[in-house]
C-alpha cells in the first residue's frame, strides 16, 4: 500500500484525467468554448510535469489564476445561480484540484469531486441513457482509486474485482432505492427553464418560443385505448383569467378548488380514464383532457376545470385522472367579466363595428371575431416578430400574422370589450401515438393556446381561432404545429444525414427507444412516496413513515456493511486458524499449544526463532504485490529464494517430507502467512 504522503505518479494519474474528463463531457454543452481548451491545457500540462518528476503545480500560481477564471466565466455569461449557470465554475475548480494534487488525500478528492459531478448530472437528467453513462463514470472512477493503491502483479486483478465490487452494489442499492424516504420538498427549480415553459403570466410570444423544442411534455395510456372521439385532444392546463391590456394574462391564484355544479348537458358525456407520467416542469399545474372531473391524490380540482398540484413538479410525476369530454366548466369566474383598463382607440373601435348589428348574444360576437380573421387574410406562423408594445393593435391591424397565442389573446380582448366574459387556456393540442406501447407523447411542439367564452346558460364555450388559419406561404410547419393538429402518427424525426433507404429502420428504433424511457419513466423515475407507500403496505409492511423507512434503511446498510465485511475477512481468519494449527503441531517441541493460541502466529514466529526483514523498494520493483503486511522474509531463509509477505521458521524432522510436500515442508522451514497476506493477489 502506498504512502498517505507519497507523490502520484504517471499510471494512476492517467486513471485519474480519464475518470475526470469522462464525468466533464455531459457538463460539456454548457462550458464557454475557452474554458473547454483550458481543461485539456491543463489536463496536459500536469501530465508532462509528473512524467518529468515536477509534481504538482505551485499553489501560489494556482490562487492566482481563481479570479481570472471567475472574472472570465462572468465576463462569458457562464456564471450564476443554478445547475446551467453553476457547472462551468464546479468543473473549473475540479480540473484546478488536479493541478495542485500532491499526496493520496488529493487523489482520493479528486475522485470524489467525479462523483459530484456525476450527481450534478443526474440532479439535471434521468434519462435511461444518463443513467447508463453515470454508471460507467462511476466504475471508471472506482478503478481510478483502486489504482493508487495497487501495483505490480495485482493489476491484472484490478479490473474484474472492480467490476465485481460495482455487481456486489447493486442488490444493495436497489433495496435502498426502494426504502429511502420520499420527501415532499418544495424545491426551486435549480436547473434552470422549466422544460414545459409555462408559468402564472403569459405572453403570446412565449407559447411560440416553447412550440419550437420537440422534448417530451408528458406521456398518455388510455384505458383499453378509449381515445376521445374524433381524436380531438386538448390537453388543458391553466386558465388565464386577468389582464388590464389583452397582451399580458394571468392566472387567478385566489380561485377556490373544486366544481360546485356541474354542466346540464353533461349527463350523456363519454368518460375517458388517462395514466399520465408528467416530465419536471418547476410549475404545479397538471394537464388532462378537457374536463377533468372526480378527485386527485395531492392536487386541487379548481372551479375552472384546471387541476393544480400541491408542490412544483421538480420530478417525474406519474397520476391518473378521469375526464369527461365534452365538459364544461360553469365557475362565475368574476374576473373574466372585468373590462380592460387600457384598451386601444383602433380595438375599440373594432369591437363596436363588430358588435353592431348583433342581438348582443356571445355566439354571434364570437362568429364576427372569427370571420374578421378570415376576411382579412391572416395567417399562422411560428416567427411574427416582436409585439410587445400594443400587441393587440399591431396583431389586428399592422402584423395579421401570429401563432396560436395571438389568435387567443386577441379574441378574448375583443370579446370582452363587446362586453361577453372571456378566458384564455393554455396547455396542448394533439399527440402521437406510439404505436408498440400503446401510448401517446406530447412534445412541446404540441404547445396550444385557446380560448373561451361564457354562454347564457353560464356554462364556458371553447373555441380554437386557429382551426380556419391558413399557414404563412413558404413557411414550413411540422405536422404537430400546423394549426388544428390533432392526434398524429409516428412524426419523422430522422437527421437529415441518414441515407434515406435508414429512414425506417430509424423510426422503428426511435419508437422502441421511446417505449423503453416511458417505462423507464413510469417504474424508476416515477416511484414517488404514493407509490412506495403501496409497495410497502403489497409486501406487508402497512404505511411506514419517513422515520420508520429510515430505521429499515439503516438495518440494510448495516447488514450489507456485515456481510461485506465477512466477506473480506472471513478468508483471511481462516487462514489464520489453519496457519496456527500447522505451527502447533509442526513444533511441538518450542511452541507450548496454550502459547499458540493465545498469541497467534506472531507469537509463534518469535518462539521458533523467526527473522525477518523489512520490505526494500527493490524488493517491490521486482515484482511484489503492493500489499501484505509491508514485510518479506530473508531470502537465505525463503523456499523461494527470493522474499515473501510471510514469515517462515526453521524446524526439525525424524523424518524426511513426503514426495507432494509444500515447498516449504521440503525446504525444512514453515510459512506463517501474516493477516491479510496473500502472495501474488489483491486483497
Amino acid at each position: 500500500m502506498r504512502s498517505a504522503s507519497a507523490a502520484v505518479d504517471v499510471g494512476p494519474l492517467r486513471w485519474l484525467i480519464a475518470a475526470l474528463a469522462v464525468a466533464t463531457v455531459p457538463l460539456a454543452i454548457d462550458l464557454p468554448p475557452w474554458e473547454a481548451l483550458g481543461i485539456a491545457g491543463g489536463a496536459w500540462w500536469r501530465w508532462q510535469r509528473t512524467r518529468r518528476g515536477l509534481g504538482a503545480v505551485n499553489r501560489h500560481v494556482l490562487l492566482g489564476m481563481v479570479p481570472l477564471i471567475g472574472g472570465a466565466l462572468y465576463a462569458s455569461g457562464a456564471l450564476g445561480f443554478g445547475l446551467a449557470l453553476a457547472a462551468p465554475a464546479l468543473v473549473a475548480c475540479c480540473w484546478l484540484k488536479l493541478l495542485e494534487m500532491q499526496s493520496e488525500r488529493d487523489y482520493q478528492l479528486c475522485c470524489f469531486l467525479c462523483v459530484l459531478l456525476l450527481a450534478v448530472l443526474l440532479f439535471d437528467q434521468q434519462t435511461i441513457a444518463t443513467c447508463v453513462y453515470a454508471l460507467i463514470a462511476i466504475t471508471l472512477t472506482v478503478m481510478a482509486m483502486a489504482r493508487y493503491q495497487v501495483a505490480g502483479p495485482a493489476l491484472a486483478l484490478m479490473r474484474p474485482r472492480c467490476l465485481r465490487l460495482m455487481a456486489l452494489a447493486a442488490p444493495l442499492a436497489l433495496v435502498l432505492f426502494l426504502l429511502i424516504p420520499r420527501l415532499q420538498l418544495n424545491l426551486p427549480n435549480v436547473g434552470g427553464e422549466g422544460i414545459s415553459g409555462f408559468t402564472d403570466t403569459m405572453r403570446p410570444g412565449d407559447i411560440a418560443r416553447m412550440a419550437t423544442g420537440d422534448k417530451v411534455a408528458f406521456r398518455v395510456e388510455f384505458a383499453d385505448n378509449q381515445l376521445p372521439p374524433g381524436g380531438e385532444l386538448y390537453w388543458r392546463g391553466l386558465v388565464m383569467n386577468e389582464s388590464s391590456d389583452g397582451a399580458l394574462w394571468r392566472v387567478n391564484l385566489t380561485e377556490p378548488a373544486e366544481r360546485r355544479s356541474v354542466w346540464a348537458g353533461a349527463a350523456d358525456l363519454p368518460l375517458i380514464s388517462q395514466d399520465i407520467v408528467l416530465m419536471p416542469n418547476g410549475q404545479p399545474w397538471l394537464f388532462a383532457l378537457e374536463d377533468a372531473v372526480g378527485e386527485l391524490v395531492n392536487a386541487d380540482l379548481r372551479k375552472n376545470g384546471t387541476v393544480r398540484y400541491h408542490q412544483r413538479v421538480n420530478h417525474v410525476l406519474h397520476y391518473a385522472i378521469t375526464s369527461r369530454f365534452g365538459d364544461r366548466a360553469t365557475d362565475a369566474d368574476h374576473q373574466a367579466a372585468l373590462p380592460l383598463a387600457k384598451v386601444h382607440p383602433e380595438v375599440q373601435a373594432l369591437a363596436e363595428r363588430l358588435k353592431a348589428g348583433t342581438d348582443g348574444s356571445a355566439d354571434q360576437a364570437c362568429e364576427r371575431i372569427l370571420a374578421y380573421y378570415h376576411d382579412q387574410g391572416f395567417t399562422y406562423t411560428l416567427s411574427p416578430g416582436r409585439m410587445d408594445e400594443e400587441s393587440v393593435y399591431n396583431f389586428l391591424f399592422v402584423r395579421k400574422e401570429g401563432f396560436c397565442a395571438h389568435y387567443a389573446t386577441a379574441f378574448a380582448a375583443l370579446m370582452r370589450v363587446m362586453g361577453h366574459p372571456a378566458r384564455v387556456v393554455v396547455g396542448y393540442h394533439g399527440g402521437e401515438a406510439n404505436s408498440i406501447g400503446g401510448f401517446v407523447v406530447v412534445r412541446q411542439e404540441h404547445a396550444h393556446a385557446w380560448a373561451e367564452y361564457r354562454e347564457g346558460d353560464g356554462s364556458w364555450k371553447h373555441v380554437d381561432p386557429t382551426l380556419a388559419i391558413p399557414v404563412k406561404p413558404g413557411e414550413e410547419l411540422a405536422a404537430a404545429q400546423q394549426p388544428g393538429a390533432a392526434l398524429s402518427q409516428w412524426a419523422d424525426r430522422t437527421p437529415a444525414w441518414i441515407p434515406a433507404w435508414l429512414h425506417a429502420p430509424y423510426q422503428s428504433v426511435s419508437q422502441w427507444w421511446q417505449f423503453a424511457e416511458a417505462r423507464w419513466d413510469g417504474w424508476f423515475m416515477g416511484f414517488d412516496g404514493d407509490r412506495q407507500s403501496s409497495l410497502l403496505a403489497r409486501l406487508g409492511l402497512g404505511h411506514p413513515g419517513p422515520w420508520t423507512l429510515t430505521g429499515l434503511m439503516l438495518l440494510v446498510a448495516l447488514g450489507a456493511l456485515l456481510l461485506l465485511l465477512l466477506r473480506l475477512l472471513g478468508p483471511a481468519w481462516l487462514r489464520r486458524a489453519r496457519t496456527r494449527r500447522s505451527g502447533a503441531a509442526a513444533l511441538p517441541a518450542l511452541v507450548r499449544a496454550p502459547r499458540a493460541q493465545r498469541s497467534g502466529a506472531r507469537a509463534l514466529g518469535r518462539a521458533a526463532g523467526l527473522r525477518r526483514a523489512r520490505q526494500r523498494p527493490a524488493a517491490r520493483a521486482g515484482g511484489q504485490p503492493a500489499r501484505g503486511g509491508g514485510d518479506l522474509c530473508p531470502p537465505a531463509l525463503c523456499p523461494e529464494r527470493r522474499g515473501c509477505a510471510g514469515w517462515h521458521a526453521p524446524i526439525r524432522r525424524a523424518h524426511p517430507p513426503a514426495a507432494g510436500a509444500p515447498p516449504a515442508e521440503r525446504a525444512g522451514v514453515i510459512q506463517l502467512t501474516p493477516l491479510g497476506a496473500r502472495r501474488g493477489r489483491w486483497v
